[in-house]
């Protein structure tokens, strides 16, 4: 037997008490937000330019105004991060680079990264700027932080899903520097692993334009139609809320804790960050957390923003309490149910659980229509007019629009909090004056790097293109390889981690092998995106001896299997979006790297044309769009387990425009979820081909084994006309399978902005 992704057991024992507090880290989506931050106690703060960060949408900073904030923060002792974690096109590459370096001058601290491209280049032309890995590169498991550490990396943003247990584990037993999210909006895909704003709405999240399709409402349906659910919002996350598990943080030994929030009030962003110094200022003291000061905390937490609160993720939990299935967007807090309705007066009364100020905005959750908002601008309590009604007392309010809508026993809610925003600007309003801004000029000397762009030379092509072309599926099925082998696929990739209900007998696979062999097809094993410290997969020895190379999803995983001495294919989760991104692997046995599907023709052309290894290219099938720790069939009403995605296998989200997203587990129970319409380039492979494609994937695994056979067929006759310089044309092949009909091209001919 060979045990393949075999992990260190034993852990470095070290008392991360004796240290300092972790660092507090806040974010900052505009100048008001800084001062918030810094006024309230955060050791640093992370922001971005007005391009080149993963979210593009907030007001973000232009070079004036970095320098400006830097200033302000350094004066103040803290440290400033420049969030630069999106994917960097060849023709931005110069531009990213030298706004990095002109950053850097400014005084930024660091910079967080996730494209592989731009690392390699910062790290080889100038080592002294400080790099962070992204929560963005998706790093979970110890090879990963190894690879990192490898190439330079400085600190690393774990992915929000880890254990404590796991933190832990990875912080004794490397020397880079761990970040953990503690509060703010959690994804509902690992992160840099959601294609799902992309594919269907053209915006992506690697280019920091998430259209954020988890907030929106989904049906769930099986194979015997729709099923009933806890909500409509089957993909909407709670918020999270590490407040209980701060200490054990600390212990675990991590040294940076970050608040998510850059599209966020500066409000907010003071609120978090002032309770989090405060539970930290505690710690440090030697103070437990009692439960009466943790409830206060919690209470203005819930009043800035919530979606309900989790921690689920470092409890080793993901269920349920890690889901908002009724409320995507803030719920704020419960103020009471309604009393009366007066609809003749436009009185409507509740017992308040809390205070109610003239200026807080409500919400009443009626039965029937949604929501019905209102503005307090008058309150009575007994008759007579007040600012302020006290917990306890009986209230009135005067909703003027909805309140037909409005029934005894209805829920109500205070979204805005008057007195406590108000109290909250105080904190960090009118703190700082331009002839303050300006005493950091001289607070440290400018450091200065020259930028030179003569550096970046684009790689010239020394492989020479062969004329031959090869078509590659990958499956987790025999029978689906099976049918894929006798259509002449001449690569067939084996998915390590099956889906639920799918099972590969060892002797049957070993039959296999030996026959695709016989017949000249070449065997890989494919590793997926996700490979957690707690996961193993042992193959028999016999099998490993037919495989011809692995395909990697996950990059730490190269510096696993290395010692196998087979090549490596780097999937498409691994993002090759610019010439230097194979540059960031090329010290290792890479026989070849898919291309980004979020590239266009023209990108693919000049990425190919400057690009040191062969290129692979997907051409059909579905593309997981999103793969989330949680399982999404927990969101049905009907309780219990039972292995219900082994007994019908099928399962789809449907869309509010009627698409159907297939859905799959793993035996980790992991959700995976496919695009609506199945990729279809076949009328394009001409096109692929003159572009520098050589490799052509088909992804098999939502088809049955007889429609994955035809649709191999069609393509290896499809390349062969190709290969012969011959035009092939979508006619000629659409009536043989919906999925020539009923498809999408991706981002072939629109690519991201």
């Amino acid at each position: 037997m060979v045990k393949l992704a075999v992990q260190p057991e034993v852990e470095k024992k070290v008392n991360f008490e004796k240290e300092d507090l972790p660092e507090l880290l806040s974010p900052a989506g505009s100048f008001e937000a800084v001062i918030a931050a810094v006024e309230n106690g955060a050791d640093a703060v992370y922001l971005g330019l007005k391009n080149f960060n993963a979210r593009r949408q907030a007001q973000n900073f232009d070079f004036r105004e970095l320098k400006e904030a830097v200033d302000y923060a350094h004066l103040k002792g803290t440290k400033v991060y420049l969030a630069f974690n999106v994917l960097i096109k060849n023709s931005e590459l110069r531009e990213a680079l030298e706004s990095v370096v002109r950053a850097y001058n400014l005084g930024v601290d660091a910079v967080m990264l996730q494209d592989f491209g731009l690392s390699y280049l910062l790290r080889k032309h100038y080592p002294e700027i400080p790099l962070h890995a992204s929560t963005q590169m998706n790093v979970h498991n110890l090879s990963q932080l190894k690879f990192l550490e490898k190439v330079g990396f400085k600190r690393v943003i774990l992915s929000r899903e880890l254990s404590l247990s796991e933190i832990s584990f990875l912080c004794r037993n490397t020397s880079l520097e761990i970040e953990v999210f503690v509060h703010g909006a959690l994804c509902f895909s690992y992160s840099g692993q959601c294609l799902f704003s992309s594919l269907v709405g053209g915006r992506s999240g690697n280019r920091g334009l998430c259209t954020q399709p988890c907030r929106l409402s989904y049906e769930l349906w099986s194979k015997k139609g729709k099923e009933e659910t806890l909500g409509p919002y089957l993909l909407s996350t709670s918020e999270l809320m590490v407040l209980p598990k701060l200490k054990d943080l600390w212990k675990a030994g991590v040294k940076a804790l970050k608040i998510e929030g850059r599209m966020r009030s500066p409000e907010y962003v003071a609120a978090a960050t002032r309770v989090y110094r405060e539970a930290l200022g505690e710690l440090k003291k030697g103070e437990s957390e009692g439960l009466l000061s943790l409830k206060k905390k919690v209470e203005v937490l819930e009043e800035v923003f919530n979606r309900g609160f989790n921690c689920a993720y470092l409890e080793g939990k993901s269920g349920n309490e890690l889901m908002s299935y009724n409320r995507p967007n803030h719920r704020g807090v419960f103020l009471g149910r309604v009393t009366f309705v007066n609809q003749y007066t436009g009185e409507v009364g509740l017992r308040l659980r809390r205070a109610l100020s003239v200026g807080d905005e409500v919400e009443f959750w009626v039965k029937e229509g949604g929501r019905v908002a209102l503005k307090v601008e008058e309150i009575k309590v007994d008759g007579e007019e007040k600012i302020q009604a006290a917990e306890g007392e009986r209230a009135v309010l005067f909703p003027a629009e909805g309140r037909h809508k409005i029934k005894v026993g209805d829920r109500v809610f205070r979204k805005y909090n008057a007195l406590l925003m108000r109290e909250i600007r105080k904190s960090y309003m009118g703190k700082v004056h331009m002839k303050e801004r300006a005493k950091g000029e001289s607070f440290e000397k400018r450091r200065k790097i020259k930028v030179s762009l003569k550096e970046i030379k684009f790689p010239e092509l020394k492989r020479k293109l062969s004329p031959e072309v090869y078509l590659a599926v990958s499956t987790s099925s025999l029978d689906t390889a099976r049918e894929a082998l006798r259509a002449g696929a001449d690569w067939i990739y084996f998915n390590l981690i099956p889906f639920s209900g799918e099972k590969i007998d060892e002797k049957e696979l070993i039959v296999f092998l030996e026959e695709a062999n016989g017949k000249g097809c070449k065997i890989a094993f494919r590793i997926p995106n996700v490979w957690r410290e707690k996961e193993r997969v042992v193959l028999n020895g016999d099998a490993l001896s037919y495989v011809n190379a692995f395909v990697l999803d996950n990059f730490g995983q190269i510096l696993v299997l290395e010692r196998y001495k087979l090549p490596f294919i780097l999937d498409y989760h691994l993002y090759a979006f610019n010439s230097f991104s194979a540059h960031f692997f090329k010290d290792y046995e890479i026989s070849r790297i898919t291309a980004s599907l979020e590239l266009s023709l023209e990108e693919i052309v000049e990425l190919s044309s400057h690009f040191i290894f062969p290129l692979e290219y997907p051409v059909h099938g579905f593309p997981e769009v999103m793969i989330s720790e949680h399982c999404i069939l927990q969101a049905r009403k009907e309780k219990g387990c039972e292995e219900y995605c082994f007994k019908s296998k099928m399962f789809k989200l449907r869309d509010r425009k009627g698409y159907f997203f297939p859905v799959k587990t793993d035996i980790h129970c992991r959700s995976h979820v496919f695009n609506s319409r199945s990729l279809c380039l076949y009328a394009h492979l001409n096109q692929l081909y003159q572009a520098g494609i050589r490799y052509f994937r088909i992804f098999l695994e939502n088809f049955s084994p007889e429609e994955a056979g035809s649709i191999v067929q069609i393509y290896r006759e499809g390349l062969l006309k190709v290969s012969r310089g011959e035009k092939v044309e979508l006619k000629e092949v659409e009536r043989v399978h919906p999925t020539f009909s009923k498809f999408t091209t991706g981002h072939l001919f629109r690519g991201v902005v």
